[in-house]
């Protein structure tokens, strides 16, 4: 009895001693990964793009801007999947303004990645194995830089980590708990890009071929708990955009568009790109969003719901399909050479390029002749996946989830980021490889070895390879996206320099001539502004913005007729081009021309009717018409949908004055004033009136209070010293 005791407590002690080793293991691997990524994310505060997201990370930072600020809600189907945003969003709420601290938290995240690669690789492989994946996985140069990005696959990669262990458990424990588990984290993949679904099918035949000998009853059970996991976290997001759109929107509407981009006669495999010079009238909107529902609902000749647009662009890819099959077999197989590639293909920004704010990531990430690292471990990773073929039935989730996911990508279209969810994988069958080469050689089966090599040194040649332009990035587009980063910051002279650079590097390419124009427009040089719109018609003829902004040229140089032929240009190639409509307007009024007007901000309303300052524009014109009821009108809508907008108050006010009604003139001043206390109209407007209502002493004061607020308001110290010198 004391014997077996005794025993009993060795092995507890044994057994306690390893998870002390294990836990010391786990928090070094930790530790180091954070430890790199923080060095990168010290090391791109200096990047331009830092604060200053562009494309899809500005998308996300936007939408999390609007979920901080308590737009939990939103009111439309969603575009795109939502968990991201929210994740974001949740974050700034947490540190208002802060583009550091957010980015600090995913980077936390990203090296909890590479602990959950250690311990799938333990649980597939060995610990051994499991150490070697994690520890390339906390210098692999993709993973480091995305960890850091306002994007998606931070999330993605953990999220999918944790699914595959929770499949394994289930699998080992055959608890329903688990297979629930599973399910829910398969879910909130699914909600943060649906591509995981795809493998849905896959775990469920898993669980038959698990399950087949072992316990033949708890297949339906398992698959059953499984799905109801991942539904209940599906359905909520898909309840939410029938009650909030009106729109049965499974996830999110972006699909069709996104496949369409993928699978058309233009489609390169790898190019995100929509329709050039569809712009929104103010702020930022995702060009493909914006070009894939008004190129639909011109084609369709009618609005669309979220859904009816998708699946307008699914039927004209499948067209092209139907049309084309054999360049369709074509496409497909240049997409499945560019996902096994080792270029690291862009998508929102150039790696290559943008690691010259990085001196770690230029270390970690070469294009040479072998490509790193991506150019090592595919090559690698395949040998491993066919070294254990004979064992596929242990490894049947990892080959099922890397094929299923790649088939999902290239579905679409191949960048970088898109199939960084199989990396994890791919890095456990690299390092079983690495493992197995050093075994050979160690054992002296030279023979082994040898055959082995004429398997590795072709992958290595094809996935170093330059095939089908895989290594020509789109320099000026990044270029024209700096230069856009640097006018954002006001930095008009460094803008001006990189779309010079820009267009050296494609002098064919309209945009980055727009944007120029823009720049020298800002830099008062008018003339140079002129000739880049020009020059960009030149090589575009149908872009719609560089005819509405030569036209905007043309207005400020007096040039009306001129003026009048570049909107009417612009509105003839987009209709629904708001900042077109709203500028012809401001020439008709200009010229006096005041029922054209109205009829040009009445277009504009059909397009964006809920943006407060044209209903003000509108008010103006309905004014000077003498049609006060509809100024009135007009304004009131203008700050009933922008509680915030000052100007309407003060243009209400002016009615209220002209009306006698000086009362109500003098509470919209105030409260135009409360809004912006530094308005210079609202301090005058307000004097008079006090002046109009016998309160001079009270128009002393409001003047006062304006030099205050603006000392060098000229109109306002004229009025005060008239005022003064007559009290």
């Amino acid at each position: 009895m004391r014997k077996s005791q005794s025993t009993k407590m060795l092995k507890q002690k044994a057994k306690t001693k390893f998870f002390q080793k294990e836990t010391f293991l786990v928090i070094g691997l930790f530790l180091l990964a954070f430890v790199i990524r923080l060095i990168y994310l010290n090391q791109i505060t200096s990047s331009p793009d830092f604060d200053t997201p562009q494309r899809d990370a500005l998308w996300h930072h936007n939408w999390a801007t609007e979920i901080a600020g308590g737009d939990w809600i939103g009111d439309e189907a969603f575009f795109r999947a939502p968990l991201y945003p929210y994740f974001l969003g949740t974050l700034y709420a947490i540190f208002p303004e802060s583009f550091y601290f957010p980015r600090l938290i995913q980077i936390i995240i990203g090296s909890l990645s590479c602990v959950l690669i250690f311990l799938l690789g333990k649980k597939l492989f060995d610990r051994r194995l499991g150490i070697i994946a994690s520890v390339m996985a906390c210098f692999y140069a993709p993973l480091i830089h995305f960890d850091a990005e306002f994007e998606l696959p931070v999330l993605e990669v953990f999220l999918d980590l944790i699914v595959l262990l929770l499949l394994l458990r289930a699998g080992t424990k055959l608890k329903k708990r688990w297979w629930f588990l599973a399910g829910m984290l398969l879910g909130l993949s699914a909600i943060l890009r649906p591509n995981i679904l795809i493998f849905v099918p896959f775990v469920l035949l898993w669980i038959c071929i698990k399950l087949w000998r072992k316990n033949k009853n708890k297949i339906i059970f398992s698959g059953a708990s499984f799905l109801l996991g991942t539904i209940l976290i599906i359905s909520p997001v898909t309840i939410r955009n029938w009650v909030v759109g009106k729109d049965f929107v499974f996830i999110s509407s972006q699909g069709g568009i996104n496949f369409f981009i993928g699978n058309n006669t233009e489609s390169d495999g790898k190019t995100a790109a929509a329709a050039p010079g569809m712009f929104p009238y103010e702020g930022y909107k995702d060009n493909i969003w914006l070009t894939s529902i008004k190129l639909a609902e011109k084609n369709s000749g009618r609005k669309l719901k979220p859904s009816e647009m998708s699946g307008f662009w699914f039927k004209q890819a499948f067209g092209f399909i139907k049309t084309y099959p054999l360049k369709y077999l074509q496409l497909l197989g240049k997409k499945f050479y560019f996902f096994w590639n080792s270029y690291e293909i862009e998508s929102n920004k150039d790696l290559y390029f943008y690691s010259r704010w990085s001196s770690l990531l230029r270390l970690l990430l070469w294009d040479h002749l072998l490509r790193f690292p991506f150019g090592v471990i595919c090559p690698l990773a395949l040998l491993g996946m066919i070294l254990n073929a004979k064992f596929w039935k242990k490894y049947f989730l990892i080959y099922a989830f890397i094929l299923s996911y790649m088939f999902s990508v290239i579905l679409f279209f191949v960048t970088s980021r898109f199939r960084l969810p199989v990396i994890p994988f791919l890095i456990m069958f690299a390092s079983f490889s690495i493992y197995w080469l050093v075994e050979k050689i160690r054992k002296k089966q030279t023979r082994t070895f040898l055959v082995s090599l004429y398997i590795l040194i072709p992958l290595f040649l094809i996935a170093n390879s330059n095939l089908f332009g895989v290594n020509k990035p789109d320099l000026s587009a990044t270029y024209n996206t700096l230069g856009i980063i640097y006018s954002k910051k006001g930095w008009f002279d460094s803008a001006i320099s990189i779309y010079q650079k820009s267009i050296e590097v494609n002098p064919n390419s309209a945009l980055p001539h727009l944007h120029l124009g823009n720049a020298y427009y800002k830099k008062g040089y008018w003339d140079e502004a002129k000739n880049e719109y020009g020059q960009a018609i030149n090589l575009d003829p149908n872009m719609a913005a560089a005819h509405n902004h030569l036209g905007y040229i043309y207005d400020r140089m007096d040039q009306d007729e001129e003026a009048f032929q570049a909107y009417k240009k612009a509105l003839e190639i987009d209709s629904t081009m708001v900042r077109a409509h709203i500028n012809l307007a401001f020439l008709f009024e200009k010229k006096k021309l005041y029922e054209d007007a109205v009829n040009q901000y009445q277009k504009a309303l059909r397009f964006e009717p809920e943006v407060a300052s044209i209903h003000n524009d509108l008010g103006n014109v309905y004014a000077k018409l003498g049609l006060k009821d509809k100024a009135v009108a007009e304004f009131k809508k203008a700050f009933e949908l922008d509680p915030n907008y000052a100007y309407a108050h003060i243009n209400l006010g002016n009615i209220y004055f002209e009306g006698g009604q000086y009362q109500m003139a003098i509470t919209q001043y105030n409260t135009a004033l409360k809004l912006d206390p530094k308005m210079i109209k609202a301090y005058r407007n307000l004097a008079i009136t006090y002046l109009k209502t016998s309160q001079p002493y009270k128009a002393i004061e409001v003047l006062k209070d304006g030099l205050k607020a603006s000392p060098n308001a000229g109109e306002l110290k004229k009025l005060l010293e008239e005022l003064s010198a007559e009290s």
